[in-house]
């Protein structure tokens, strides 16, 4: 069978974690009484397109924030029980204000209640225009401003309870931003021109609701419209002089929206987007983290289920911003001014929900009321007019706008939403929770022409990043299509924009591949291959990035390593049997390398003999002739063929995006160091072969990393590195320790010729790289908060809980003399065992001759170091017992370890990163012993095998002629049969005697 390239096309990614998908919620739609009103009279069309700013628009982006948010009192039930008695029937519906709510760009509103009758009473928000009297008394900027001392004293009341301090100092920031009052220096025109303008921003809102309440779709897109009515009082007046300064003329007419309620207060209005995201961002940023994703808040603001992700929130959050879009679109509305202060978290309906229109354009000509425009606009245009379009003076949002600023008719004005809502998505998928750093992503995607691919680039190439990366892009990569549909909706051209309709069809089709709802066809295959080629390549990068200052020739050579290749594109690499291959079709130095790789070879075991010159397998820089494949995904190869192959490949599930195999090697010829120093006494130990395996278990997420490298050395030859480590908390710390750890070694090595030192050296290195965020160049490593400037792992947070990971090391010289010693370093409760089965009674019953000791609570050396920590002045913890078993407490947290690589606060509670270092004479510890072996194992394996028989069963497997990765692979297996719940990471290195 002539050699084949591996290139299938096959179903797209879906990463580890799973969760339920989110349950779309159709509200039900109330009933309603309103009273008709007349249509609204929108100002003079303007004749050039400028930004305008005012009383009615400065800061309008922060104003708008408190509409329907800000927690006031209300009418009392007494008051409200007295007017009923009273009533005259004939004056129903009855508006009845209430306290104010707060000040908005164009306005002020209240709460109120509308009487349609003595048994229909319902509360409701009432919004109305500011005045010409109330701008020249200044009233907006003193509103403004007093509600900023109120939004203070209620935050420093509730951060006050938190955190038990009896006040909270307003920061300089925060202080200064408060709305100027220019009343005082315009001209009786100018402030005419205001009132007029702040007119007709609720005019055009009015518009809008009226129509959207008569188009209603199955979504609710915003609150329901009440009609418009004139109040029979207003409380509230008295306190700034000026407010409330209303006539039939110019201030006595309300719209009136339904009441939406706050998830956890009901009495108490919804806050807005841009108020949940405010709380998460300030949970963060608190002393004491609880744990929760930096979306918790809003989670509870929309009242989503507990059990919600991170994932799942986003989920929910995207689904109702698009449906929104869709619905008021369908009306032909532009918003113009989408943004988090302007989307209510809607609780009872679990979504959010559009507010304040006073930006917005309705598309469809309407007719012109006769009292607007000269003869000739209305012979031209019919008598007809596009509300709140054609101004060119409206109040948008900077940090929130589309490129074009303007919408025009011709160039698809509906998109101009499209973009602002994938500002929202990647503010919220990156963790951009406050202003500035949204504002200066934005600003990001100006300087790459708005290209996404080209803004992901240069944020991986940057020595500092957002600390919200990671999180997106492991989201984006459990939903394959979703950052194509992103590139879309940043298009700079509104033309070619997507529309908002597309969009929630395709973030629907997205999330139902992802649920298993939608089954993956070729067609969407190719499609999300060929729109996401970059974004595929970043997530393969995360999978193994070691940089190392090594030349090609010092590199640690991996002898075991997995390879992830996207699917739906050719990989590009050339399999065969050893059989199939003749010496004519290799150079002669990749024929040495084939005959040397494949003469054990058994029949139907696959190698490597080549790859594709630019391919996925080309890219990787991984391969060498001759590597042997050993596993598809979960699944082991061990002999079939090149179609057995084909076979488990085309067995993975359908949605993943990554193909993921296993290869070993065999080590590369040995030559003598040029050292005369021996690096054993009696030399009489070598090593037979290695091989390791790691399975995701039923856990599902991988945390576990593992290495087995070949170090290259010319003065006291070369080493073989093992090691396994546990991650927990995510994957940073263990994925960090395997990709550095190895060319730290290589390094430390050829500085200090001693082993058990260079092992020593590396750990530290690593250590401190991780936990400080930059190693000894600088490089830093760490997470960066954009908007303090810091990396967390360094000076973030007191108490911010990182991952961490357990490792299990161990390091012997490849001389092909043999070497005695073995030297092992652990931290934390993965082991090391050296076993072989016993040949006469001088070396006992047992297989096992050596083994660590696991840092756990239990332990009393590990009991007795954290006592005199404590005596010493330490800020440790001590062990305590629950029913679950023995832990450390730290923080939110509970740890069944005591030592182990983590950030400094849970280091300065005593889990540290101190290792047990031990150097085995190997000729005396084997002596009377066959079928040795080394076994480096997480504590996934050791929860349901003990250490003799994890020594027995290597032994049999060793004798029975099982290679050293098969025995790996059989010992995962066997924990899973035995009921283990962990990720399983096991090494084997097979051990002989010269």
């Amino acid at each position: 069978m002539a050699a084949t390239i591996l290139g299938i096309a096959l179903a797209c990614l879906h990463l580890l974690r799973s969760a339920g998908s989110a349950a779309a919620w159709a509200p039900a739609r109330p009933s309603r009484t309103q009273t008709a009103s007349p249509r609204p009279s929108p100002a003079t069309n303007g004749s050039h397109q400028r930004p305008f700013r005012s009383a009615c628009t400065h800061h309008r982006h922060r104003a708008a924030t408190s509409l329907f948010a800000a927690p006031t009192a209300d009418i009392s039930s007494e008051q409200l029980a007295s007017l009923l008695e009273d009533i005259d029937e004939s004056s129903l519906p009855l508006l009845r204000i209430g306290d104010r709510v707060g000040s908005g760009s164009y306005g002020t509103v209240h709460r109120g209640h509308l009487i349609s009758g003595k048994d229909d009473m319902k509360p409701c928000i009432a919004k109305r225009a500011w005045t010409l009297a109330e701008l020249e008394a200044g009233v907006p900027s003193r509103v403004a401003k007093l509600e900023k001392e109120e939004k203070d004293r209620r935050e420093a009341r509730a951060a006050a309870r938190r955190t038990g301090l009896a006040s909270v100092k307003l920061g300089a920031d925060d202080a200064g931003d408060m709305v100027e009052d220019e009343s005082e220096s315009l001209s009786p025109e100018k402030l005419k021109e205001r009132a007029e303008r702040c007119r007709h921003y609720w005019e055009v809102e009015r518009h809008c609701f009226r129509k959207l309440e008569d188009n209603q779709r199955e979504v609710k897109a915003a609150p329901g419209y009440l009609g418009v009515h004139s109040a029979d009082g207003l409380n509230g007046g008295d306190i700034i002089e000026g407010y409330g300064a209303l006539s039939k003329e110019d201030g006595n007419q309300w719209m009136a929206f339904e009441f939406v309620g706050s998830a956890t207060e009901a009495e108490e209005p919804a806050p807005t987007l841009l108020d949940a995201m405010e709380m998460d961002w300030k949970d963060q940023h608190r002393q004491s983290s609880n744990g929760n994703h930096h979306l918790h808040d809003i989670q509870n603001a929309m009242n989503l289920p507990e059990s919600y992700t991170f994932g799942d929130t986003l989920d929910a959050i995207f689904l109702s911003v698009l449906e929104n879009l869709k619905a008021i679109h369908e009306c032909n509305i532009v918003h113009r001014d989408l943004k988090p202060g302007n989307l209510l978290c809607d609780g009872s309906n679990r979504r959010l929900c559009l507010i304040d229109f006073g930006s917005a354009a309705d598309l469809d000509p309407s007719p012109m009321p006769s009292d607007k425009g000269n003869a000739l606009e209305n012979l031209f245009s019919g008598g007809m007019q596009r509300v709140g379009y054609d101004e060119g003076i409206v109040a948008i949002s900077p940090v929130y706008s589309a490129p074009e600023t303007f919408v025009k008719m011709e160039e698809n004005p509906l998109a101009f939403d499209v973009f602002s809502a994938g500002l929202i998505m990647s503010q919220l998928l990156f963790n951009l929770l406050d202003e500035r750093t949204d504002a200066g992503f934005l600003q990001q995607l100006k300087e790459v022409e708005f290209d996404l691919d080209l803004w992901l680039e240069k944020e991986l190439a940057a020595k500092l990043r957002p600390s919200g990366l990671d999180d997106g892009l492991e989201y984006l990569g459990e939903r394959r299509g979703l950052w194509a549909l992103l590139k879309q909706m940043f298009q700079k051209d509104p033309r070619k924009r997507t529309s908002s309709s597309k969009a929630l069809e395709r973030f629907k089709m997205i999330t139902g591949l992802r649920s298993g709802e939608v089954e993956w066809s070729d067609d969407i295959i190719s499609e999300v291959a060929r729109e996401e080629s970059y974004f595929e390549t970043v997530i393969e990068s995360f999978e193994s990035c070691a940089v190392s200052p090594l030349g090609m020739e010092n590199m640690p050579r991996p002898l075991h390593f997995l390879a992830s290749f996207k699917k739906g594109m050719p990989v590009g690499l050339l399999l065969a049997e050893a059989s199939e291959v003749e010496e004519g079709s290799m150079t002669s130095d990749e024929w040495s390398q084939w005959q040397r790789a494949t003469s054990r070879a058994l029949p139907g075991e696959v190698f490597v003999r080549g790859w594709e010159e630019g391919s996925q397998a080309s890219q990787l820089g991984l391969f060498e002739i001759g590597d042997r494949l050993r596993g598809v995904g979960e699944l082991p190869f061990v002999d079939g063929g090149f179609e057995r192959a084909v076979r488990l490949i085309n067995k993975q599930p359908k949605g993943t995006g990554t193909l993921k195999l296993h290869f070993d090697r065999i080590s590369s010829p040995k030559s003598p160091p040029s050292s005369d120093t021996p690096v054993g006494d009696s030399r009489g130990i070598r090593v037979a072969g290695q091989g390791t395996w790691k399975s995701g278990g039923r856990r599902g997420n991988q945390e576990d990393a593992f290495v087995l490298h070949e170090i290259k050395n010319e003065q006291i030859g070369d080493v073989l590195l093992a090691g396994v480590f546990d991650g927990h908390a995510g994957t940073a710390a263990s994925e960090t320790v395997s990709g550095i750890l190895p060319p730290l070694f290589t390094t430390e090595l050829m500085a200090s010729e001693s082993i058990v030192d260079a092992l020593k050296n590396s750990w530290d290195v690593t250590c401190s790289t991780y936990r400080d965020g930059c190693d000894s160049r600088g490089e830093c490593v760490a997470d960066y908060d954009p908007r303090e400037g810091i990396l967390y792992a360094d000076t973030g947070s007191a108490d911010l809980v990182v991952a961490g990971t357990t490792a299990t090391i161990a390091a012997l010289s490849l001389n092909p003399s043999g070497t005695d010693d073995l030297t092992i370093l652990n931290c934390g409760d993965s082991r090391t065992l050296v076993l072989g089965e016993p040949t006469s009674p001088d070396a006992g019953g047992s297989y096992v001759v050596f083994e660590t000791r696991d840092h756990s609570p239990d332990d009393e050396l590990e009991i007795e170091r954290l006592a005199r920590g404590q005596e010493e002045g330490l800020d440790y913890s001590l062990p305590f017992c629950s029913n679950a078993g023995s832990y450390m407490r730290v923080g939110d947290y509970q740890y069944a370890l005591c030592r182990s690589l983590e950030g400094s606060y849970v280091t300065s509670k005593g889990i540290v990163s101190d290792p047990d270092v031990t150097t085995l004479n190997l000729g005396t510890s084997l002596a009377n012993r066959q079928n040795c072996a080394l076994v480096l194992a997480c504590d996934g394996l050791f929860e349901v095998m003990s250490n003799e028989e994890v020594g027995r069963e290597v032994a049999r497997m060793r004798g029975e002629g099982y290679a050293a990765g098969d025995a790996a692979k059989n010992l995962c297996g066997q924990a899973l049969k035995k009921g283990s719940y962990d990720n399983l990471s096991v090494v084997v290195v097979y051990l002989d005697k010269v």
